[in-house]
């Protein structure tokens, strides 16, 4: 974990990197934004979901998109069982939509489906290919997509 000063502006987000410390500093704390994997029936009740709700303005019953400083990108369904990966990558994409489209926010992307859904970072990360500069993404991601970009310029798994 790396250290955070008494007066850290993100009281609930740790950064996982010196460098994402040093970008989360300059963050406005009402211009973050907390990205989390979720099911489509919004029932958060663990991880980073939990954390959503109780202190990013996630809302119950909503499984999807951007609500108050969070967005969820579902990556299970209403019975709790792990979603198809084009649908995850379909949901991927619009989140990646509405990050271009607010380059006021940064969103701070938890390790999306890789908790309770039991995906890998190996079949994660390519989703986010290509993602714009402000998605700060899990740093066991970086080198899975700097080998993705590199060996296929971006395509979909």
């Amino acid at each position: 974990m790396i250290f955070q000063p008494n007066d850290w502006p993100h009281p609930h987000v740790t950064p996982r990197s010196e460098q994402e410390r040093d970008r989360l500093l300059t963050v406005v704390p009402d211009r973050l934004v907390f990205v989390f994997g979720s099911n489509l029936a919004g029932r958060h009740m663990g991880g980073a979901a939990r954390d959503a709700v109780d202190y990013f303005e996630a809302e119950m019953g909503k499984g999807y998109g951007w609500h108050g400083r969070s967005y969820a990108i579902p990556t299970m369904d209403v019975g709790l069982r792990t979603l198809p990966l084009h649908f995850i990558a379909g949901h991927v994409d619009r989140f990646l939509v509405a990050a271009m489209a607010e380059p006021d926010f940064t969103f701070y992307v938890t390790a999306v489906g890789t908790g309770i859904a039991g995906l890998t970072h190996e079949q994660m990360a390519p989703f986010f290919v290509g993602a714009p500069s402000n998605v700060l993404l899990p740093v066991e991601w970086l080198p899975l997509l700097s080998a993705q970009a590199t060996t296929t310029e971006g395509a979909r798994p």
